[in-house]
Formats: C-alpha cells, structure tokens, sequence
C-alpha cells in the first residue's frame, strides 16, 4: 500500500518537473543568447555596410582626386613652377586618401573577423539549443511513459484491493 501512497509517486514527478523547469529555463536563457547573438550579426552586417560605403566613398574621392591631378599636369605645362606647391598638396591629399582607405580596409576585415566569430558563436549555441530540444523531448516521451505505467499499477491495485 506504501508503494502506491500520493507522495512515493509526486516525488518523482515533482523531480520530473524541476528537471523539464530546469531545461526549460535554460532553453529560454540560451534562446535568449543565441537571438542577441542574431542582433550583434545584424549590427555587424550593418556597420559592415557602413564601413564599405564609407570605402567607396573614399575610392571615389581617390579617383576623383588622382583624375584632377591628371588634368592639371596636362593642361598647366605653361604655370608648372606655380602649379607644383598645389600639385604636393595634392599628392599629400592623395596619399592621405589611400592611408584613409587601407585603414578602413583593415576595419573592414577586422569586422569581418569578428563577424564569423559570432557566426561561429550562433551556431553553437543553436546546436546547444537543438540539443536541449531533443532533451525536452526525450523527458517528454519519460513523462507519458511514467503516467502509463503509474496508470497500469493503480488498475492493478484497484483490481486487487477488490
């Protein structure tokens, strides 16, 4: 009769459920993560945007700057000793300019970098979170298996207690 008392069977549900709580909280927590995870890529993707905007700009401006330096050098033969303080001036614009872009290029590859870091880090935490799934539901299929068998054994002792 002992074995079939109220609390010798809530005590391994009571287990049962701080189990699934258990899982389940950590479910959340790593749901949680893996979508600041998904934001930060987001960010990332846009700030990525950004900084190849701003080297295109750059490019532009380099183009520009290197095709008016062109111009001037053909059609100023007659000024070039007036021409050449401008003509260091921009060449000083120029070399700047690149300085510009290959640290924006190093930015950029630096957020690439950082990018597949966090790619890396989604991932895991998706697999984690597939995992906990697969667990959840293991716990599940215990869970019905356990009613069915506390569900067997008070037909059993209601067929034997009459």
């Amino acid at each position: 009769a002992a074995r079939f008392s109220p609390n010798a069977t809530d005590a391994p549900r009571g287990a049962e459920n701080a189990n699934e709580a258990e899982i389940l909280a950590e479910m959340g927590r790593r749901e949680k993560e893996r979508k600041e995870a998904e934001n930060a890529k987001e960010i990332l993707f846009a700030e990525l945007d950004l900084l190849r905007n701003a080297v295109r700009a750059a490019e532009a401006r380099l183009e520009k700057e290197t095709s008016q330096r062109a111009h001037w050098e053909a059609t100023s033969q007659s000024a070039l000793f007036a021409l050449r303080s401008d003509l260091s001036a921009e060449t000083q614009k120029q070399e700047a300019l690149q300085s510009e872009l290959r640290n924006m290029q190093d930015a950029l590859n630096a957020k690439e970098v950082q990018l597949r870091e966090e790619q890396s880090t989604f991932q895991k935490k998706d697999a984690e979170v597939r995992e906990l799934q697969k667990a959840v539901e293991t716990l599940e299929a215990s869970l019905v298996a356990l009613r069915q068998e506390k569900r067997a054994m008070e037909t059993s002792a209601t067929e034997a207690a009459a």
